[in-house]
């Protein structure tokens, strides 16, 4: 089937009536075709994708099971949807589009239906509606929303150099919910490179790190050094191997000086 996406105008319409669409989003049933009244709201593109059934999510599942879950719907989304380019996957229009239409469901039992939301206030609410069933083209958006941000997992962390689990990487990004944020949230681990080395050295320090050490914790000065080294030669020169010494020797240097402790409540799953 072809991918499809809201028009820019829908997409204005539902995004500036949040507040006011607020009982349709919770109500678990079908109402924008009623909202739209006849009125082109969505369009065909001529991207072939093949649009895959999530694994069910349960709200009541600890941190570290709706991280085997989401990993799971990770190969889903990216496993069928791997010929998008880059460029096509930070169109807002489409997971949009996806996440109010294909993937509703999954969203609202995915984000919605735990304690901590019934808890929040009105304008919290309407937040988290606009950060995962809307997207724009900026990195921090495509981490909320609710579909891009495993399409976008799957993409930078895919290592189709282990054919017996490509998606080993994934499982290490997503396992700790800090971790994941601040690494989709560091510009230099947009590139692939530079970020599946990372990736591969935060996978060799996680066996070794006891008691409350996290790799959140390691990650953030790593970043900070990162940015200070790409300031005087460019990182993106350095291969993957390159990535992984600097990223490997960073750690062991920085946990041999001063070991890093996190605070239990860090990896929560919403930050709202």
């Amino acid at each position: 089937m072809r991918a499809v996406y809201f028009t820019e105008e829908a997409y204005d319409t539902l995004k500036n009536g949040i507040s006011h669409n607020m009982p349709h989003y919770l109500s678990r049933t079908e109402w924008l075709e009623d909202f739209f009244n006849g009125q082109e709201y969505k369009k065909e593109s001529s991207i072939e994708v093949s649009l895959p059934d999530m694994v069910p999510f349960s709200s009541q599942l600890a941190v570290e099971e709706r991280a085997n879950e989401d990993v799971a719907n990770v190969k889903q989304i990216y496993g069928n949807m791997k010929n998008l380019t880059p460029l096509q996957a930070t169109n807002p229009y489409l997971w949009t589009c996806l996440a109010h239409t294909v993937y509703n469901d999954y969203v609202l039992h995915r984000w919605f239906d735990d304690d901590q939301f019934s808890s929040l206030s009105q304008d919290k609410k309407e937040k988290r509606v606009l950060s995962r069933f809307f997207s724009t083209a900026n990195e921090r958006s495509l981490n909320n929303n609710a579909i891009a941000r495993l399409w976008w997992y799957g993409f930078l962390s895919y290592d189709e150099q282990n054919r017996s689990n490509p998606f080993h990487l994934t499982e290490i990004l997503v396992s700790n919910t800090k971790f994941c944020t601040d690494f989709m949230l560091s510009h230099c681990c947009w590139n692939r490179t530079i970020g599946k080395g990372v990736l591969r050295a935060a996978k060799d320090l996680i066996p070794t790190l006891s008691g409350r050490e996290g790799i959140s914790g390691y990650y953030r000065p790593l970043k900070k050094y990162m940015n200070r080294y790409g300031a005087v030669s460019s990182l993106d020169f350095l291969t993957e191997d390159d990535i992984y010494n600097l990223a490997m020797e960073f750690f062991i240097s920085s946990r041999k000086k001063n070991p890093i402790f996190e605070d239990a409540t860090e990896d929560s799953d919403n930050e709202d």
